[in-house]
């Protein structure tokens, strides 16, 4: 991020959320909690949102399986059932732990966008992001975060076991 900035000539500080509360923050970065603190928020600057469940919040373009890829229209309320629905039949809420993924599907796709984080994020979940789908980071991300569930596509599946060495046939 910071070589990022220097490429672009901005001098953007970066934001870091501590894992322990005594843990040093590298040169010239933020605490992320004081960055967000609400003591100096004005909130009457703040807008009230009357937001209708029906208005589109999304237009994700499907994969084109019967056809040519095409923009969907998703709504709030298509949204928070659909998390809900993912929620519900594992109690996530209700565990008293944190889950942690590794969120290696693109967040453009309705499932990597919906499935793997907006309903992940909304049970407190810890999201991993990978920036590109490699069997070795995967595997590396799942034992390094101590990941309790994972997402995936049939062909990551099946790639991330055969360069592990086993054998699908």
């Amino acid at each position: 991020m910071k070589e990022a900035c220097e490429l672009a000539q901005k001098n953007l500080p970066i934001a870091v959320i501590r894992v322990q509360p005594k843990e040093k923050l590298p040169a010239g970065a933020i605490d992320f909690f004081e960055l967000i603190s609400p003591q100096d928020v004005d909130y009457t600057q703040l807008r009230d949102y009357d937001i209708d469940p029906d208005s589109v919040v999304f237009l994700p373009f499907s994969s084109g399986t019967t056809g040519m890829p095409k923009a969907v229209q998703l709504t709030h309320n298509n949204i928070t059932i659909n998390d809900e629905q993912l929620e519900l039949p594992f109690g996530f809420r209700q565990s008293g732990r944190q889950e942690v993924l590794p969120g290696i599907l693109p967040f453009f796709h309705i499932y990597g966008l919906n499935v793997v984080m907006l309903s992940k994020i909304s049970i407190g979940a810890k999201l991993i992001t990978v920036p590109q789908f490699r069997p070795d980071d995967l595997v590396k991300a799942l034992c390094e975060y101590k990941s309790t569930m994972l997402n995936v596509v049939p062909p990551i599946g099946r790639s991330t076991a055969i360069q592990l060495g086993h054998s699908l046939s």
